[in-house]
């Protein structure tokens, strides 16, 4: 099918981010779960979209309006490398937002 992207240029290639670590400060957040069954289900599906992130997906838990959101996607120490995966991951047509999580 068509690729919608945000820039008007070609999908980009997810890669693996440089900075990537388990207490980074910023996350490239690729989805959201009401449940932790659900977020643990669909992890392999979001590896199945971006493979070069296999093994480096995180999970972080937060309360919403009195509910529990569990996000997946990548903690990195370097607000660049952030940006970059969430443009490659948007530049494909799939939803990323960058979020930090020291706030």
């Amino acid at each position: 099918g068509p690729a919608y992207n945000f820039s008007g240029g070609a999908a980009q290639t997810v890669t693996r981010p440089a900075s990537q670590s388990p207490l980074g400060q910023w996350f490239a957040h690729l989805s959201s779960y009401g449940s932790i069954e659900s977020a643990t289900k669909n992890r392999t599906t979001v590896e199945k979209k971006f493979p070069a992130l296999t093994g480096l997906i995180d999970q972080w838990e937060l309360d919403v309006n009195g509910n529990t959101a569990i996000r997946l996607g990548i903690r990195v120490s370097d607000r660049s490398d952030a940006d970059r995966l969430c443009g490659a991951v948007k530049s494909q047509g799939e939803y990323c937002a960058v979020i930090d999580t020291s706030r």
